[in-house]
């Protein structure tokens, strides 16, 4: 019997256990506390000494490395080509599968046996009345209760089965892989301007309550515990083990809101830390003090004993359908894309639930540990960890990486073949089979595609690809910065592997901790022009690269955020695609073009029709003001000035802000796609419209004779807003302002003036943009407007008091502000610049590159952008109030306080962010951050909510309907009540009928629930795009000398994130990461707000990093203040 033979039957052997290879060696350490998972594994044949035997017969080969190299793929199969993870009996906190096979009787009790639960109890529970249900089960088990009152005694009955899988009181590292994402969690290091308006700082940010039970992820396992408080920048947590674990709060999936009063917490919170920890403590379990008395946290660690119990019961009822979850909810054709569901919508079908109203907290948790545990599934990265989304790929997917995995495990045994006979002897027909293998044929092309690849573009020492040594000179009015070659084409199987690399490294498709994602590093390994290198994801993007299936620049961010909805982007975004599609014949079908006098088409309304055509207001010769940037090219909104006769105190203020909404329904193909996309996504080098330019441009954009929608407010020169109306009408005085015209107009000179300059440039210098051709943009303020511009920024500032008077914290400085920006110039043609797409065509060669350039602008007209802000949020207060008082659902805006902040928001503001807007006229970033998440965050409700970040009872976002359905769906709503009043000639105030709005109460209440998800995502792609074109730009001038950068930066320490030190690089105004070093541990380790001088030690393109190594400290915290 051959060396292969004889590891084939032990493999397939330890396959048939449907365990895991920890368990298939039989060691007895895991498996002391249970009788009878004992007695089972004494059954067992003694794999261990098979393994052990088998292990001296391969090192005698000299092919252990291959092995090793195999194992990822032998650990958890119940077959050759069964996908799913399987159920281990020894790891009772991760036996949830969702494979199609049904697990062995062996597997399918999740804990060991207990006594049956009397049926009073087990209807107490599933009801979700945890109190009642305690209260009945102290009675009935007196001494069991009594020994379950010991915490030591209690989690040796419990979780004896996974207690060796957590970090044991800092005895070991193995918390510190609790979920990190690198990609995800590095999120507000790129400044946005006055564009990303500071009252949103906080959305990323979700804050737990005291008492709040939530699931930690240790390695791949996940334990329950209870939030505790945050600690400045670490959050405290008691887990179900009896210990205690300070983190930073990142990622958490799972969490029940109130689990426990926070008064239950009280025996055990003295004898837990009440400051932070050092790092080395940082994501370890902890013993709880040890003066504590035994009993301190026995009832925390029973309440959450009896919730793990009562989801184990649910999935020992439901073990049939939790384990086909994937079955029953995942699509089954490829091209229907990727679908997103929350955990609710999936446990409501999976257990067969009439509606989510009956599903309790462990029905929620039995279903969604199963979902995790799931190759075919994966968490949203932007999530409600209170009802998380899930994204579900198509089966069709998951069968063909299945063949993926048949044959790379029929390449490795080839590999094994040949080490172990002689090649000389091998027979014609294992020749003629290993050649065929796709693996082997994708192997001997693509080495000779990178062999190629890099006489022109060579990868740098952190295995980034590098610029091409091929220049392509701008040159014609229509030129392109590159060029493409296709070389040899992708069989079909070969192109099914460039898809599951695809999965892997782009998209984002495969887990990380599935065991599909254990092919990759093997087929880079066969490869064999990696080995410098960690085969990791990184490395497998590079190599895409390398072929052309991406191009060389591509910005991964756009494509690899799950759920973002873009389209154009392969099957990820099909459904988007057809969407976008649709409405295009749509707006084809209802405007064209009529050849004019000139070379440029007149755009007529031909089946667009008016729904607000008999309400309209003329606004007649009334001056409106646009004020935007010289190359805006679709305006949202203008501003008007009325005065009212007789009284000089007070006027009305009118935001005319386009009205689109009147000319086409939500449910026609314009209003479904914009629904769809949410808004538009602008990235440096491709955008995403919501609305097809020929609409929003040449029809609603405002301008002379244009549709709009008026939010109006009688102000007094003392900001008291008196009445406040909301009318159809049409404008047809539009002036349009850029920001520098109006500062200068109103004596705001010197440094108001705006000024930009180039912090870097590589590949060249982008050609000069032709002018903007609009004969308004730019034109000096008429003196007759003047005035008006000045009373209009008295009555903004007056009504911003007022709101500062009612606690709205004022985020605005006089001061300049810099924002960076990267600009990306690829072709004078915009259809050149397409989505990223997966090509599996064939090998292309890509010569050239884009030229880069990072870009500081300067805002000097600062007061300017604050007159702005303030009437827009006057415009939306009146939204929210006329709709308020009218009982109108509509998706309100508003906040909700931090109930745990770690420190007084008050005290940070004095002793932070007043003393630094004293010394230079603005708070840094990072410190505005800080403090809005000691403030609260923001939510969204179809009732009205305070937003005391503004100082308002009520708000709601109304002013941008071009580019933002939230807008668009709050005009629907408006214009319906505004159309009703009219047909019935009386006010709605008052009134609780809703029978005439488009969208009901209850589906305003579920949009409003997705609102701040969907932004966050959008928002989340956008600083990604910044970091990676800024990386990009710094890559090629510190890797391949492109351009020169300064030999060391300023960087102050900024808030540490998921143990990562972040640092705010001076001048350059983005974030960074900080190298720990023997010269910060001599001045005492970083602190916040200290001042050094850094280079640069590397970057990460693929994860959009740059990491610096300190050299010196200039300033200190106290110093900086």
């Amino acid at each position: 019997m051959s060396v292969w033979q004889r590891l084939r039957i032990a493999l397939e052997a330890r396959r048939s256990q449907r365990i895991c290879r920890r368990c298939a060696l039989g060691s007895p350490r895991y498996s002391s506390n249970s009788q009878q998972l004992d007695s089972e594994q004494s059954q067992q044949v003694d794999h261990g000494s098979v393994g052990a035997s088998l292990e001296r017969t391969i090192r005698k080969h000299r092919i252990a490395l291959i092995i090793t190299s195999l194992a990822p793929n032998i650990c958890t199969r119940a077959g050759k080509t069964t996908l799913y993870p399987t159920i281990c009996p020894l790891r009772t906190s991760r036996s949830y599968a969702t494979a199609a096979v049904k697990p062995s009787s062996s597997t399918a009790h999740l804990d060991p046996p207990k006594r049956p639960i009397d049926a009073n109890l087990k209807a107490m529970l599933n009801a979700g009345n945890i109190r009642e249900h305690l209260k009945l089960w102290q009675e009935q088990h007196g001494k069991q209760a009594r020994r379950a009152a010991d915490p030591v005694l209690l989690l040796d009955n419990t979780v004896t089965a996974s207690q060796n899988l957590y970090t044991q009181s800092g005895e070991d590292d193995s918390f510190m892989l609790i979920s990190r994402d690198e990609e995800a969690d590095d999120d507000d290091d790129v400044y946005l301007g006055s564009d990303g308006t500071t009252l949103e700082l906080l959305d990323n940010y979700l804050f737990l309550r005291r008492g709040d039970m939530v699931e930690l992820t240790a390695g791949n396992e996940p334990i329950l515990a209870i939030f505790v408080r945050n600690l400045i920048d670490q959050c405290q947590f008691y887990t179900m083990r009896g210990e205690w674990v300070n983190r930073v709060l990142d990622k958490v999936q799972f969490a029940v809101s109130g689990f426990l009063h926070p008064d239950e917490l009280d025996d055990v919170l003295p004898y837990l830390p009440a400051e932070e920890v050092e790092e080395s403590r940082m994501d370890k379990l902890q013993p709880i003090d040890i003066s504590a008395p035994r009993d301190a946290g026995a009832k925390v660690l029973e309440k959450m004993w009896l919730f793990h119990q009562a989801a184990d019961r649910v999935f020992r009822s439901n073990a049939d359908r939790i384990n086909r979850a994937y079955e029953i909810i995942a699509p089954t054709n490829e091209r229907e894309g990727r679908s997103h569901k929350s955990l609710r919508d999936i446990a409501t079908v999976v257990l067969q639930k009439e509606n989510s109203a009956e599903l309790t907290h462990p029905m929620l948790w039995a279903v969604h540990r199963a979902l995790v545990a799931s190759q075919n599934i994966t968490v949203d990265r932007i999530n409600d960890r209170y009802n998380p989304v899930y994204e579900i790929h198509p089966q069709q997917s998951l069968g063909d990486f299945a063949r993926v995995q048949a044959w790379v495990r029929q390449f490795q045994e080839s590999v094994i073949e040949e080490a172990t006979e002689s090649f000389s002897t091998e027979s014609a027909l294992m020749k003629s089979e290993r050649s065929q293998n796709p693996i082997f044929t994708f192997v001997h092309k693509t080495r000779a595609a990178i062999e190629q690849s890099r006489q022109t573009r060579p990868i740098s020492t952190n295995g980034a690809i590098g610029p091409s040594s091929v220049k392509i000179e701008p040159v014609g009015p229509y030129f392109k910065m590159f060029s493409v070659t296709s070389k040899q084409t992708f069989s079909d199987e070969e192109k099914v592997i460039i898809r599951y690399l695809d999965a892997w490294v782009a998209s984002g498709y495969i887990n990380k901790h599935a065991n599909l994602s254990a092919l990759g590093p093997l087929i880079l390994r066969a490869i064999g022009k990696y080995e410098d290198f960690e085969l990791d994801q990184h490395i497998g993007f590079t190599l895409l690269q390398e072929l052309g299936v991406v191009t060389p620049w591509e910005n991964r961010a756009v494509y690899c955020l799950r759920g973002l909805r873009l389209p154009g982007h392969d099957s990820v975004s099909e459904e988007s695609t057809r969407l976008r599609n649709k409405a295009s014949q749509w707006v084809r079908a209802a405007t064209r073009d009529l050849q004019g006098a000139g070379d440029e088409p007149i755009y007529s309304m031909h089946k667009l029709k008016d729904s607000m055509e008999m309400m309209r207001k003329d606004w007649g010769d009334l001056p409106v003001f646009c004020i935007d940037g010289a190359d805006t090219l679709e305006r949202d909104d203008g501003v008007s000035l009325q005065p009212i006769d007789g009284n000089p105190f007070e006027y009305w203020v009118h935001a005319h802000i386009a009205n689109p909404s009147a000319f086409f329904a939500p449910d026609s193909p314009v209003g479904k796609y914009a629904a769809h996309l949410f808004e538009s996504v602008y990235f440096p080098e491709r955008k995403y419209p919501m609305l097809s330019p020929i609409l929003s441009s040449n029809y609603f954009s405002l301008a002379n004779g244009r549709p709009c929608l008026t939010f109006s407010a009688r102000i007094s020169m003392k900001g008291d807003i008196l009445e406040r109306k909301i009318s159809s009408g049409i404008v047809r005085n539009v002036h349009y302002l850029t920001p520098q015209a109006a500062g200068l107009a109103l004596g705001f000179k010197g440094s108001e003036v705006d000024s930009v300059v180039s912090l870097l440039s590589v590949g060249g210098e982008i050609p000069l943009k032709p002018e903007d051709d609009n004969p308004m943009a730019g034109r000096a303020v008429a003196d007759s407007h003047i005035e008006i511009l000045r009373t209009l920024l008295k009555l903004g500032e007056a009504a911003r008091d007022k709101r500062v008077a009612n606690g709205a914290p004022d985020f605005y400085s006089t001061a300049p502000t810099a924002i960076l920006y990267p600009q990306v110039f690829l072709s004078r043609q915009a259809h050149v610049v397409k989505p990223f797409q997966i090509s599996t065509g064939c090998i292309q060669q890509y010569d050239g590159d884009p030229i880069l350039t990072i870009k500081s602008a300067t805002e000097g007209n600062n007061m300017i952008c604050k007159m702005v802000a303030d009437l827009m949020i006057i415009a939306g207060e009146v939204a929210a109030t006329w709709c308020m008082e009218r009982n109108i659902p509509i998706p309100y805006r508003g906040m909700q306080r931090n109930p745990e902040p770690p420190m007084d928001p008050e005290e940070f503001k004095r002793n932070v962010i007043d003393p630094m807007v004293a010394k230079q006229g603005s708070a840094d970033w990072v410190d505005l951050v800080q403090y809005m998440k000691l403030i609260g965050r923001t939510t969204s409700s179809a009732s009205p909510l305070e937003h005391f970040a503004i100082g308002l009872p009520a708000y709601c976002k109304t002013t941008s309907p071009l580019r933002r359905y939230l807008d668009l769906y709050t005009h629907w709503q408006i214009e319906a009540a505004l159309r009703h009043e009219a047909e019935t000639g009386t006010s709605l105030i008052g009134s609780t009928d809703d029978s005439f709005l488009p969208f009901p109460r209850a589906e305003v209440a579920k949009f409003a629930r997705t609102v701040l998800q969907r932004e966050r995502q959008i928002s989340l792609a956008k600083s990604w795009s910044l970091r990676h074109w800024i990386v990009q730009a710094f890559s090629r001038a510190f890797y391949f000398k492109q351009a020169p950068l300064p030999e060391t930066f300023t960087v102050r320490v900024a808030y540490k994130q998921f143990n990562y030190q972040n640092g705010w690089l001076k001048d350059w105004n983005m974030q960074v990461r900080l190298n720990q070093n023997p010269v910060v541990e001599s001045e005492g380790g970083f602190r916040v707000g200290n001042v050094w001088e850094a280079k640069i030690d590397r970057t990460e393109p693929y994860l959009g990093l740059i990491y610096m190594e300190p050299i010196r400290l200039i300033e200190t915290e106290t110093q900086s203040r």
